[in-house]
């Protein structure tokens, strides 16, 4: 069971995208991007390409 988290915040910057290779196999992009809000930031690695 997977509980439900919201969070909010800006995304300040993004890295360049990047291939990683899957365990069931095939490859997917994943592009870091950091979350920002008053508490300070965290890095996001979300996989699958979603560059804007």
């Amino acid at each position: 069971m997977r509980n439900k988290i919201d969070i909010e915040g800006t995304v300040e910057r993004m890295e360049a995208p990047r291939t990683v290779n899957l365990k069931m196999g095939g490859t997917t992009e994943v592009c870091n991007a950091f979350l920002v809000d008053a508490a300070g930031e965290i890095k996001l690695d979300p996989l699958g390409r979603r560059n804007n």
